[in-house]
């Protein structure tokens, strides 16, 4: 799921995935579809576990492709409350040319803002609702 937003150029996902060469899409929607069946692969995806950065982001994710080096950032939820098992990736920031090994913490923090503010989780309650109609969610 890309977050979408009018007034935050920091989430730009979508505009970002929408302007890839169909084989930069085709091999993220690869890693989507992994990630989706349970697979492990940290070469094209992650999160950060709590001995990382305090464990500040262990609700932050990232897919990612080495060449060209793209980045997207985004948060975990479990939007659906009768189905704890359920985890969904909400991609927020498209980032090009990332050329250290490091994960810039700023991208991390701003992702983790996104992920508590309010306006996003009721947007994401939204959406849940109308998929899952007379059911409560997150």
């Amino acid at each position: 799921m890309f977050l979408t937003s009018e007034d935050d150029k920091f989430v730009n996902v979508a505009e970002a995935f929408d302007a890839m060469d169909w084989k930069l899409r085709e091999d993220f929607q690869a890693s989507f579809s992994w990630w989706t069946k349970g697979h492990i692969n940290k070469k094209r995806y992650h999160g950060w576990d709590k001995s990382e950065h305090g464990g500040r982001f262990t609700e932050c994710f990232v897919f990612k492709r080495r060449k060209p080096s793209w980045r997207l950032y985004g948060f975990l939820c479990h939007p659906m409350l009768w189905r704890p098992e359920y985890l969904s990736v909400v991609l927020v920031h498209a980032y090009l040319g990332k050329d250290k090994f490091e994960t810039d913490l700023r991208v991390l923090q701003r992702v983790e803002e996104l992920r508590q503010d309010k306006a996003v989780v009721d947007a994401l309650n939204i959406h849940y609702r109308a998929l899952h109609p007379g059911r409560h969610v997150r």
